[in-house]
């Protein structure tokens, strides 16, 4: 047997069962072969970053990529919340401080996405990712607050109080962090 005698069996095949041979060759085939070189799942991830992107851009709200090659430890070295120049208390009074005034109450949000894997042995590794995801995230939206805060000109947060909420789909959960508290301005 050579490759044209299974050339001419392919064709006469595909003549005598033309939409199976055609779903066959088009689908499977070009299916397996993208799924393995992994060029349709590349595309289709670019794609989607891209649009989300966007589509964060256009609400305004900031977005936080999930990624395993994050260094955690420089990235969390860099949001310290001790440095923003406003005082965080999870109380609703400050014990050695006079309060000048109550401006309102503030919030900074942020949404992270987390991808659900059908893998078991790769579940303590995202957790661990998610749990640093989660811990920056945190970080962020204790600064988006604080940054709302300071515009209006507060430089302390009282009752601080971290909301997680979660956005469940088949193939992905979206956590919203909420960081809430009440802006006070402070006697100096």
């Amino acid at each position: 047997m050579n490759l044209i005698t299974i050339g001419s069996a392919a064709i006469i095949l595909q003549a005598a069962f033309p939409i199976f041979i055609n779903y066959f060759l088009i689908v499977v085939l070009l299916g397996v072969l993208s799924y393995t070189l992994g060029f349709f799942k590349k595309f289709v991830d670019y794609m989607h970053i891209s649009l989300k992107k966007l589509y964060y851009k256009i609400l305004r709200k900031e977005y936080v990529e999930e990624t395993s090659e994050m260094d955690y430890d420089e990235d969390m070295d860099r949001i310290n919340i001790n440095n923003l120049g406003i005082l965080f208390l999870t109380t609703n009074s400050v014990s050695n401080m006079s309060i000048k005034e109550f401006k309102g109450i503030y919030e900074g949000e942020i949404l992270i996405q987390t991808k659900k894997s059908l893998m078991k042995d790769k579940e303590a590794k995202e957790d661990e990712v998610l749990i640093k995801n989660l811990e920056k995230a945190k970080e962020q939206a204790i600064v988006n607050l604080s940054n709302n805060a300071k515009k209006e000109g507060c430089d302390g947060i009282l009752d601080l109080d971290i909301q997680y909420d979660t956005l469940s789909s088949l193939k992905e959960d979206n956590i919203h962090i909420i960081a809430r508290g009440t802006g006070v301005e402070l006697l100096k």
